[in-house]
C-alpha cells in the first residue's frame, strides 16, 4: 500500500512517490536530522530474504558510480538520492563511451566484493545533471559466496527480460561474466537507441543488428554480447581498460555520407513515393562503395523538409561526411562535401550520375577524409 505524503519512517519524512517494482516502492524523503534529501525504499513486509540480500549488496560497496546506502530500517532502506535522468540512446561515441567507463568501474567494485547485479539495465542507471552514472537497484543482486549464488528462485527468472544474459534465461548458473553481457546490451543501446534483442527467444538465439560505430566500439559490444560466457570478456578490469583505451583515442576519421529524402517539388503528394525511392537507390548504391559509410534511412529521414538540411552533417555527431540531396522531379543531385582543406567552405557539387559521383567519392576520399569532424 502505498504511503501518504507526511509519513514518518522513523526519522524520515516521505515527500513524494518515485516508483515501484519487484522490491518495492521508492519515495524521496526527507532527513529530519540532517536535513538532507534522500531516496527510501520500502519493502511488501519486513525485511524479506531478498530485501536483506539488497541491504548486504549495497551496504559493502562504496563508489562515486553506485547509489549509496546510509541507513537501513526495520522494512526499508535509506539510499542516497539522485537527481538525474535515465540513461537513454542514441547518443554520441563519447559520451557512451565515458557513461560506460564509469558503469564499468560501478560493476568492477561490486565484482571485486563478490557481488553480481543480475539486473543491470537502463532503468537501473541515472545520469546527473554533470553528467556522471550513477548504478542504481541491486534488488537482484547475489553474493558470489552465497552457496545458492548461481541458482534462480524457486524456479523463477532473476533479471529482466531483453537484458538477462542467455545463461539466466535459461536458468544455469549465473557469474560475472553474466553482468558483462547485460552490460553489453546496455551499451548497445546507449550507441543504436534500440534494444538488442527484442524478445528472450532472441536473447539466446538471435545476433543483434551491427552498430554504425567505429569498428573496435562495434567489436567490444559484441564480445560482450557473446551467447558463451567463455567468449565473453571475462573481467570487469579487462573490460573497462579496453573501454579506457578507445576513449584515449582520437575519433575515426572514417568517410561517411548522409542521403537526405528528396524535395517533392510537383502538387502530387504520390509523387512522394518517387523521391524517396531515389534517395533509397542512393543509399543502396552507395553502401556497396568501400570505405564509405552510410547514415541509416531512419536518421536522414528525419530531416525531411527542413531547410537546414545541408547542415544536418553539423550538428549530428554520428555522421560528419557530406550530404546528398535533391529533387524528384528532375533527378538533379547535389553533394555538399565537408570543408575543404584551405577553403574554409562547404563544396557543393552537381552530381549528373551515380557513376559519376563514384569516381568524385574516390578522387575527392582524402578531402572527406580530412573534413571530418
Amino acid at each position: 500500500m502505498s504511503l501518504p505524503l507526511g509519513t514518518r519512517l522513523g526519522p524520515y519524512e516521505i515527500l513524494a512517490p518515485i516508483g515501484a517494482g519487484g522490491m518495492g516502492e521508492v519515495y524521496k524523503a526527507r532527513d529530519t536530522r540532517l536535513e538532507r534529501t534522500v531516496a527510501i525504499k520500502v519493502g511488501a513486509a519486513r525485511f524479506s530474504e531478498r530485501f536483506e540480500r539488497e541491504a548486504r549488496a549495497v551496504a559493502a560497496l562504496n563508489h562515486p558510480n553506485i547509489c549509496t546506502l546510509h541507513d537501513v530500517g526495520a522494512d526499508y532502506l535509506v539510499m542516497e538520492y539522485v537527481d538525474g535522468a535515465t540513461v537513454s540512446g542514441p547518443m554520441p561515441v563519447e559520451q557512451a563511451l565515458k557513461l560506460a567507463i564509469q558503469i564499468a568501474g560501478a560493476l568492477e567494485e561490486a565484482h571485486g566484493k563478490g557481488i553480481l547485479h543480475r539486473d543491470l539495465k537502463p532503468s537501473n542507471i541515472l545520469v546527473t545533471a554533470k553528467g556522471a552514472a550513477k548504478l542504481l537497484d541491486f534488488g537482484l543482486a547475489k553474493l558470489a559466496v552465497d552457496s545458492d549464488a548461481t541458482q534462480t528462485m524457486a524456479g523463477a527468472l532473476m533479471g529482466t527480460p531483453m537484458y538477462m544474459a542467455p545463461e539466466q534465461v535459461e536458468g544455469k548458473p549465473a557469474d560475472r561474466r553474466s553482468d558483462v553481457f547485460s552490460f553489453g546490451a546496455v551499451m548497445y543501446e546507449m550507441l543504436a537507441g534500440r534494444r538488442a534483442f527484442d524478445s528472450l527467444a532472441a536473447v539466446v538465439r538471435d545476433t543483434p543488428k551491427p552498430l554504425e560505430v567505429a569498428a573496435e566500439v562495434g567489436r567490444i559490444v559484441t564480445r560482450c554480447l557473446a551467447k558463451s560466457p567463455a567468449d565473453r570478456s571475462q573481467t570487469m578490469p579487462d573490460l573497462k581498460a579496453a573501454l579506457e583505451r578507445i576513449s584515449a583515442q582520437p575519433a575515426e576519421r572514417q568517410p561517411s555520407i548522409a542521403v537526405l529524402p528528396f524535395a517533392n517539388m510537383s502538387r502530387d503528394p504520390d509523387d512522394e513515393y518517387f523521391s524517396d525511392g531515389l534517395a533509397e537507390e542512393i543509399m543502396n548504391t552507395l553502401a556497396h562503395l568501400p570505405g564509405l559509410k552510410v547514415t541509416a534511412r531512419t536518421s536522414a529521414f528525419a530531416f525531411r523538409g527542413k531547410e537546414e538540411s545541408i547542415r544536418f552533417r553539423g550538428r549530428s555527431r554520428n555522421t560528419p561526411g557530406p550530404v546528398i540531396s535533391g529533387d524528384g522531379r528532375t533527378s538533379s543531385v547535389y553533394c555538399d562535401l565537408p570543408i575543404a582543406p584551405g577553403t574554409g567552405r562547404d563544396q557543393p557539387h552537381h552530381l549528373a550520375s551515380l557513376a559519376g559521383f563514384q569516381s568524385d567519392h574516390h578522387r575527392s576520399a582524402p578531402s572527406i577524409h580530412s573534413g571530418c569532424v
